[in-house]
C-alpha cells in the first residue's frame, strides 16, 4: 500500500515538474531549432537556386503572380 502512494505522489509532482520543465525545454529547443534550420534553410536555397532552377523558378512564379494579381 506504501508503495502505490509513494508511487502516486510522484507521478504528481512529475506531471507538475514536467509541465515547468516543458516550456523552458521548448523554448531552448525552439531557439536552438529555428537557428540550426535557419542556417542550412538559407544557405540551402541561396546554393540550390543558381544549381537547381526548381526553387528558383517556383519562387519567381509565386512573386509575379503576386505582382500581376
Amino acid at each position: 500500500m506504501e508503495g502505490l502512494r509513494q508511487q502516486s505522489k510522484p507521478s504528481a509532482q512529475d506531471e507538475r515538474g514536467y509541465g515547468s520543465v516543458n516550456p523552458g525545454t521548448v523554448h531552448r529547443k525552439a531557439a536552438k531549432k529555428p537557428r540550426t534550420t535557419y542556417a542550412p534553410a538559407v544557405i540551402d536555397p541561396k546554393s540550390q537556386q543558381p544549381s537547381g532552377s526548381q526553387p528558383g523558378a517556383g519562387l519567381s512564379g509565386s512573386h509575379e503572380f503576386c505582382d500581376e494579381g
